[in-house]
């Protein structure tokens, strides 16, 4: 699922890349909304990094509870049988 969502993050960002481009194109042709287009692309940009650190950190968060879960098989494996 983890997976999933990495891969769905990636096929996402050139699209965000390219919105963040497009916008900035139109600050430097001087739209009478650049302010806005900028707060857009500070906000877009703010919102992709916090994704990316909480998909790292699950990642993390599931990585530790497969290296915990490992240690408990072999934990219970290693106990004499009753």
């Amino acid at each position: 699922m983890l997976q999933a969502l990495e891969d769905e993050m990636k096929a996402r960002r050139n699209k965000s890349e390219r919105l963040c481009e497009v916008g900035r194109q139109l600050i430097i042709d001087k739209h009478p909304s650049s302010p806005e287009i900028q707060s857009r692309i500070d906000s877009l940009q703010e919102q992709w990094n916090t994704l990316q650190e909480l998909a790292a950190l699950r990642r993390k968060q599931l990585e530790d509870a497969a290296e915990a879960y490992q240690v408990c098989v072999i934990v219970i494996r290693s106990l004499p049988a009753i």
